[in-house]
């Protein structure tokens, strides 16, 4: 049974149902990304960052085609919050663009490419999509505590 999440945390948006692994009918097997420059463009400013990963899924093979910044309602620059409503939307331009919301990015001032505490939870959650931690120096794509693709500079 999947359930709604009432946490008020990091990346969490409330309009997202979280599921159980067990309920993924085609968990993620291999990350495709075409839009490097685009997500590194997204990592320059010196406040975290982020949006959605726009693509699809095809047997569990991900194919990231876009990606969508929501920006961020915190204003800590080591923490990201998305703001109410910003993944119905997303999913509304999705649609349009005849594509699904397969993951979420944000950006690691820090330049580390590896995912925070933080970050590992809301993978936990939120387990049938991706997440890319995104640099000015590169990008790496999780899913379920394991990296799946990993670009640099």
């Amino acid at each position: 049974m999947c359930i709604r999440d009432s946490i008020t945390t990091v990346l969490r948006d409330p309009m997202e149902t979280v599921c159980s692994v067990s309920q993924l009918r085609n968990p993620v097997r291999n990350v495709k990304v075409r839009i490097e420059e685009r997500l590194i463009e997204f990592a320059k400013s010196k406040n975290e960052n982020g949006g959605y990963l726009l693509g699809k899924n095809s047997n569990g093979a991900i194919h990231v085609e876009d990606a969508v910044s929501v920006g961020n309602v915190e204003e800590d620059n080591m923490q990201i919050t998305f703001e109410k409503g910003a993944f119905k939307r997303v999913r509304e331009i999705a649609k349009i663009k005849n594509l699904s919301v397969v993951g979420n990015f944000h950006t690691h001032p820090s330049g580390v490419l590896k995912p925070s505490l933080q970050d590992k939870y809301m993978q936990y959650l939120y387990t049938r999509y991706v997440q890319a931690i995104v640099t000015e120096y590169g990008i790496s794509v999780w899913y379920r505590g394991k990296e799946l693709y990993n670009y640099q500079l």
